[in-house]
């Protein structure tokens, strides 16, 4: 005799049978009619569309990589430090940080405590010189958006991107006029480089300055070859404000950009017929006059 478990009835077994038996030959028959194309197009389909719904059931069950990220005044999280504020009452315009309200003042000095005094000031001349002569609505717009800097000239003391292929030597006060624009935005680095040498070059000398891995996120790290390419990066990432050395590169961007910093020794005088045209001698000179 056959042992049933605990509530088993045999004759709901047997119905159960017959009904999957039925489902399993009616979808035999069904394989049998339809064209094998169809069939595995539509099973595609309906398995998409599975992924789909249970993707979106689980999604809130695991975060997100941005909710996840450490509090302000860590790596990563700078460029939404001081920006994300600002939609939440810092005044955008001169360099005052204080806030309409006394708690969110104190959010606001509580966060300056942990940057270190020369860092803060770079920031707030940056801050200061890019957002002159803009409206209200567009120091808005500007500040934290992203800004890309084109090494070469601007963070390396090397000019030339072929220069890169001996060495790659970073400017004095390197690591902190990067955080201090990282404040102001999200920071995207571009270089040009002609080969893997020049190119390992230039990473091991942003490693080693503390600035790329941790300041800017390694995939903010952006090489290319050729000098249409850089133009054509900077014009993808839609930056608030491009830095650059060369000339060239500063001209054909400042149609397109809010604001190109071009930073070479022979600038010259700002061309009153480009208000977006920003002129130093180095970075550093820019963000601390």
């Amino acid at each position: 005799p056959r042992f049933r478990g605990r509530g088993e009835n045999p004759i709901d077994r047997s119905m159960a049978m017959n009904v999957l038996e039925g489902y399993g030959a009616a979808l035999f028959r069904l394989s049998q009619t339809v064209d094998p194309v169809v069939l595995i197009w539509t099973s595609t389909f309906a398995l998409a569309l599975a992924y789909f719904f249970i993707a979106k059931l689980v999604e809130p069950l695991f975060p997100t990589q941005q909710n996840t990220r450490s509090s302000p005044g860590a790596p990563g999280a700078a460029a939404q430090g001081i920006a994300g504020e600002s939609s939440r009452g810092v005044s955008t315009d001169g360099i005052s940080l204080t806030k309409q309200n006394s708690g969110s003042r104190e959010v606001t000095e509580e966060f300056w405590s942990r940057v270190e005094p020369e860092v803060r000031s770079l920031h707030e001349g940056f801050r200061r010189k890019v957002l002159a002569a803009a409206g209200e609505g567009r120091k808005a717009a500007l500040f934290g958006g992203r800004i890309t800097i084109s090494t070469c000239g601007v963070l390396f003391q090397e000019d030339e991107c072929h220069q890169l292929k001996r060495r790659a030597t970073l400017v004095p006060h390197a690591r902190d006029l990067v955080e201090a624009l990282s404040y102001f935005g999200r920071v995207y680095l571009v270089t040009q480089v002609l080969d893997d040498r020049s190119q390992e070059n230039a990473v091991r000398s942003l490693r080693e300055g503390g600035i790329c891995g941790t300041l800017v996120e390694d995939h903010h790290c952006l090489f290319c070859e050729k000098h249409v390419s850089k133009v054509s990066i900077a014009r993808q990432v839609e930056p608030c404000v491009h830095v650059d050395a060369e000339r060239a590169t500063a001209s054909e961007l400042q149609r397109f950009l809010p604001r190109v910093l071009l930073v070479s020794k022979t600038a010259g005088a700002a061309d009153p017929s480009k208000p977006n045209m920003l002129h130093a001698e180095t970075l550093h000179s820019f963000c601390s006059s």
